[in-house]
């Protein structure tokens, strides 16, 4: 990879634009484009007031979940604006700088970043254009009026290390005209890696949203919570572990044996990702969980998720097997390190060589060093350490509750054929009898509809989530635990 192609990559990872408001006007203004990178194209929104003298704006890069992001050194005069969007743990000077000529409802000018400048144009919009471009981008996300209730509700996680702190979550309840006064069957959603909110939002799609819809529908309930430290939860994310997030999902369980609406003997968890590690962690051994859903289910020890992960994605760059296997002995002996607590300087010099080799000899020592030291410490705390040791086998093994495992065949991130034979495995030990275990054909990670399953293509695809897949989630759920109306 050259530098100028390595700089425009940058923008594409983390960018956001702004126009400006002619001087006259105080009223806020809505501006939206495409700014066209080499590796994706990017809806830029930006929401922008002027009070007196003084300009004040933000963006949103919801493709890439930047939302909000503020405007710094705003420059107006008439017909032309120049500014600088702050980005999260960017210094000023990896920041883009954005100069535009306005021209009534239109704005052209350049991005820069890095090195590079990309064209870009702008288009004033209505807060109902805006809506409605979102609901093309998105045509699954369910939007009112719903044939169904939703609440706010607060969900108490006490944890071994910290104090209380709460959830933030929404409470589905079918319509009971069509399903009767309940109590009903319920799901808590379990989120993959990550700070999710209760949608599991990512590149503007909301999964668990359009699930939790989909169940409603079909007298099914649902309780999804802001991760901790998310959105309106409380709690300290970057601090927490695999067995804290376990303590959270265990929580919304406890907190629906609460709820008289719920029937406390059909409650059932869907884990996506890592959360189905999560899940199984919840489920083995609990009277109180009655049925579990693995959509992409890690289901193996958290280092065979990582290689095997990063080998799916080597592939998919059509680089050499032997380039492949000695990335992955590298990552192995990284991940090794990390698990069995060794050294900090044993633990970057494995980093080191891991990013050396990745980047094929082409980035310099210090750029070696900054990228050893940024990766490792993403992995090299609480979480890392735990998701490296920690194999959902040990508690899918304990598990007899009904479970309905799903993989996508274009899955690069938990790959259908290791999960979905691990899972088979583990529960035939526990004794399972009731267990459905599909790959999809041609669906990603996100259970989209897919190309090559790589994760360039998330943002791209308009389908959040295949109709068919949701349909056999929702047929295997109602089949089991879910009574006709006065039935």
């Amino acid at each position: 990879m050259n530098a100028p192609t390595a700089a425009v990559r940058a923008i594409a990872a983390a960018i956001v634009l702004l126009v400006t408001a002619p001087l006259a006007l105080a009223a806020p203004e809505v501006w939206s484009g495409e700014l066209v990178t080499p590796s994706a194209k990017l809806v830029i929104t930006i929401h922008l007031e002027q009070d007196g003298d003084a300009w004040t704006g933000t963006g949103d890069v919801l493709a890439q979940g930047l939302s909000g992001a503020p405007l710094a050194d705003i420059e107006v005069s008439d017909g032309h604006m120049k500014f600088r969007m702050t980005l999260p743990g960017a210094t000023v000077a990896q920041q883009p700088i954005f100069d535009l000529t306005r021209d009534g409802d239109t704005a052209t000018g350049t991005m820069s970043q890095g090195g590079a400048t990309l064209p870009i144009t702008m288009k004033r919009v209505s807060e109902e254009e805006l809506a409605a471009a979102a609901a093309e981008r998105r045509p699954q996300t369910p939007r009112p009026p719903f044939p169904y209730r939703t609440m706010d509700v607060r969900v108490p996680s006490p944890s071994a290390d910290a104090p209380t702190h709460e959830l933030a979550g929404t409470l589905t309840l079918p319509d009971p005209d069509e399903f009767g006064p309940g109590p009903y069957p319920c799901v808590v959603t379990i989120s993959g890696t990550g700070p999710q909110d209760r949608d599991e939002t990512i590149f503007e799609h909301k999964p668990f949203l359009v699930i939790a819809d989909h169940l409603a529908r079909r007298g099914v309930a649902s309780l999804r919570c802001d991760d901790r430290g998310v959105g309106a939860s409380g709690g300290d994310y970057r601090a927490a572990g695999c067995t804290d997030f376990a303590a959270d999902a265990r929580a919304q369980v406890e907190y629906l044996l609460t709820r008289d609406e719920i029937d406390h003997d059909r409650i059932g968890l869907i884990g996506h990702s890592e959360g189905g590690l999560t899940a199984p962690m919840v489920a083995a051994g609990n009277e109180h969980v009655a049925f579990v859903v693995l959509l992409a289910g890690m289901s193996v020890r958290g280092d065979e998720i990582l290689t095997s992960q990063s080998a799916a994605m080597f592939k998919l760059q059509s680089l050499p097997e032997s380039f492949i296997t000695e990335s992955n002995e590298l990552r192995q002996s990284m991940l090794d390190a990390i698990r069995e607590g060794l050294d900090d300087e044993v633990k970057l010099d494995r980093m080191r060589a891991l990013v050396q080799h990745d980047t094929m000899g082409m980035a310099t020592p210090e750029q070696v060093e900054r990228q050893a030291r940024l990766v490792l410490a993403q992995f090299d705390n609480k979480w890392g350490r735990e998701l490296v040791t920690l194999d959902a086998r040990d508690y899918l093994s304990k598990m007899t509750q009904p479970v309905l495992a799903l993989n996508g065949s274009l899955d690069t991130q938990v790959l259908p054929e290791l999960n979905l034979g691990a899972v088979r495995e583990a529960l035939a030990k526990a004794g399972n009898t009731d267990v459905t275990a599909i790959e999809l054909p041609g669906l990603n990670h996100l259970f989209q509809h897919a190309s090559n399953g790589s994760m360039g293509e998330y943002a791209e695809i308009k389908e959040t989530f295949d109709p068919e897949a949701l349909k056999m989630i929702g047929d295997w759920v109602v089949e089991r635990f879910v009574e006709p109306a006065g039935g």
